[in-house]
């Protein structure tokens, strides 16, 4: 009975592909009319969204063993073609994997020691408030050995590419530094920690915020602020709402 069930599951498995229509969710073995009709009360209305659920989640969600969920999962992935493989195949794609140095010995050391992968994408990015994007008329502190400086970040700028190289950067210009520190927000708290470059750029156009002390910062858009809205956590400028509770110099 089991033999003969299997393969009239197989058998609805090839015929929806042979047909070349699209297929639906009564085509996958083990869901029927009943089943189906869960799965659309809860959203699912295809294979792409019943392909990419878990088997313990479309048990629950459907009502039926984890075993008949994952059979069906496994047809829908391979009825569309999505590519799914498991570790063991993954494995051995992994041992054709090639590595391209940077040309930076350090860069190299932070992507493992060899550079980046082959067959694969390799993204580059900063934490939260690794960048600001503020006015040249903002004022800004920061410590240079055991001083601290409160001054306008265009005067801090000016200051440190006449004594150090300034250089283009991705349509700026960019002043490295190695003796100035910041306080900053790092790992949930606030630590003073060493600042790498002073960058500076032509903007279209920047944001106008004003606090309820009269503050006001002008920034571009992807500037972060320290919101206290939802936890602590850094938000860009630009998706700020009237109301939210920001940390900026002399409000916190």
């Amino acid at each position: 009975m089991a033999k003969e069930e299997k393969k009239k599951d197989d058998e609805k498995e090839a015929e929806a592909k042979d047909t070349g229509k699209e297929a639906k969710l009564t085509d996958l073995p083990g869901i029927g009319p009943a089943v189906a009709s869960k799965l659309e009360s809860a959203g699912i209305y295809d294979l792409m969204g019943l392909a990419v659920m878990s088997p313990s989640e479309l048990a629950d969600m459907a009502g039926v063993g984890e075993a008949v969920a994952r059979k069906a999962i496994q047809a829908a992935r391979k009825m569309m073609d999505l590519g799914f493989v498991d570790g063991i195949e993954f494995a051995k794609k992994r041992e054709d994997i090639k590595t391209i140095t940077t040309g930076s010995k350090n860069l190299n050391n932070l992507l493992g020691g060899r550079g980046v992968e082959t067959k694969a994408i390799t993204e580059a990015y900063g934490a939260y408030g690794s960048g600001k994007c503020v006015s040249k008329d903002t004022q800004i502190c920061y410590f240079n050995d055991a001083r601290m400086h409160v001054e306008t970040i265009e005067k801090t700028y000016e200051k440190y590419a006449k004594t150090n190289n300034e250089q283009s950067f991705e349509g700026g210009l960019t002043v490295p530094i190695s003796t100035v520190k910041v306080l900053a927000w790092h790992d949930g708290s606030l630590k003073i920690t060493n600042a790498s470059h002073l960058y500076r750029e032509k903007a279209n156009s920047l944001f106008l915020i004003k606090t309820k002390r009269g503050r006001i910062l002008k920034t571009t858009g992807i500037h972060q602020i320290l919101s206290f809205d939802d936890g602590v956590n850094w938000k860009r400028s630009g998706l700020l709402k009237k109301g939210e509770t920001i940390c900026c110099r002399g409000d916190c």
